[in-house]
């Protein structure tokens, strides 16, 4: 059950965990810097799991995950060297 003290809830009254909103800067407006960094965040984070799920169900074989992304074996080795992912 949720209390809000006007007819229509806002997403203000919301928690900032559900809310979803970036922090807001001393103008009032979301802070872009903030913003940026938490979707880099989040892309990584994204990025680095479904590499590791591919890797795992290929046995850490770099081709066949690649083919399960979708993507080259270049571009699949980049990443990885990018997120400090190693093959077992």
């Amino acid at each position: 059950m949720l209390f809000c003290e006007r007819a229509e809830i806002q997403v203000s009254d919301l928690p900032p965990e559900i809310g979803g909103l970036p922090p807001m800067s001393a103008a009032g407006s979301p802070n872009a810097a903030s913003l940026k960094e938490a979707v880099r965040a989040e892309t990584e984070r994204v990025e680095r799991e479904l590499i590791q799920k591919a890797l795992d169900e290929t046995g850490g074989n770099v081709t066949q995950a690649a083919r399960k992304l979708k993507i080259s074996r270049k571009s699949l080795q980049t990443k990885m060297k990018e997120l400090g992912l190693r093959t077992t």
